[in-house]
């Protein structure tokens, strides 16, 4: 059914004339179940809260500069005096150094 243009065309022809045929529908389902518009209301509010806190974060993230990182691997003697890492961190291109 799902994949079928047919059967989707139908079914929404169908829905069409129930809805033309029966205009008040949900306006008197509504109206005699307020709890039920209670109900949806706290919910809607609840989602469009939700998609607001999303929102907020993916434009949080949006605005973030991309780094990229390369990582080299290499054994060297850290116990030799002369081992400072963190003065050899940027290393010539095609040379690994730590």
């Amino acid at each position: 059914m799902a994949s079928d243009p047919a059967y989707s065309e139908n079914h929404r022809q169908a829905n069409n004339e129930w809805l033309n045929n029966n205009p008040r529908y949900w306006d008197q389902y509504r109206q005699n179940r307020p709890e039920y518009t209670k109900r949806n209301r706290e919910k809607s509010k609840e989602r469009m809260r939700i998609r607001r806190q999303v929102a907020s974060v993916v434009h949080m993230f949006a605005k973030m500069d991309a780094k990229i990182v390369k990582i080299n691997i290499c054994q060297e003697d850290i116990a030799s005096p002369d081992h400072v890492c963190k003065e050899r961190t940027v290393s010539p291109p095609g040379q690994l150094i730590c």
